[in-house]
């Protein structure tokens, strides 16, 4: 893993972080001197190589420039639970950022090779009493706060006691977010039964009895969900 101080971007790199949430709503221009001044930081990781990993307490917030990495829990011994696909322009441990002094539960892990920028979260919080400034600091906010909403959203799903129960929570919700109920969801069946936290075969039996009871239609990533034959009448 590579870590240097390095500032510069290519276009494609800086139109990335542009994109990305933190500045939403500030204008291109301000954005690059705003940028420079939260001491910009860049990291190479090739693939299996962890960007952070659990027990680290980050004091800046990460935006994945290039590549993809997953951010996922594991426990005492060694089982991983997916919490989240890493993509360009995401933002990642800004809740861990804003709290220096506490450990990361959670780990990001590059699943090929990235590029990573990191800009200083204590620099965000300095007033500067510029308008660009406000309004990072406003997205910031807004980014943690659906994180929270994200995660809440996890809990209910590791509320059920079931695979179909769990299987059905999250479907409901991605099909109610898309406004489709056709879509590809972004996970493989193993990323699926571990965002689950059930067991893959047992996932697997579990889509086919699904499918033969008419809840879902199944094709490979692509899931179409089906109402119940009182609800068509």
């Amino acid at each position: 893993m590579e870590r240097r101080d390095e500032p510069f971007m290519n276009e494609a790199e800086m139109e990335t972080v542009i994109l990305s949430g933190l500045f939403e709503g500030i204008e291109p221009e301000d954005a690059e001197d705003l940028l420079l001044r939260l001491n910009p930081v860049r990291m190479s990781c090739d693939r299996d190589e962890f960007i952070l990993s659990c027990g680290d307490c980050p004091s800046s917030i990460g935006i994945l420039l290039s590549g993809a990495a997953q951010e996922f829990r594991e426990d005492f011994w060694g089982h991983r639970t997916i919490l989240s696909d890493v993509e360009p322009g995401d933002v990642f441990a800004e809740i861990y950022a804003l709290l220096p002094d506490v450990p990361m539960e959670v780990s990001i892990l590059a699943v090929e090779p990235s590029e990573a920028l990191f800009l200083d979260v204590d620099q965000a919080l300095r007033s500067r009493g510029d308008g660009p400034h406000v309004l990072f600091v406003q997205n910031l906010l807004a980014m943690v706060a659906r994180k929270n909403l994200i995660l809440s959203r996890r809990e209910e799903i590791l509320s059920k006691r079931t695979i179909r129960e769990r299987l059905m929570t999250y479907l409901s919700a991605e099909s109610f977010h898309r406004g489709l109920s056709r879509f590809e969801i972004p996970f493989s069946r193993q990323e699926l039964a571990d965002h689950l936290s059930v067991d893959r075969s047992a996932l697997s039996n579990e889509i086919s009895k699904m499918k033969h009871d008419g809840v879902i239609g199944c094709e490979r990533r692509i899931f179409l969900l089906h109402l119940k034959k009182e609800q068509k009448k």
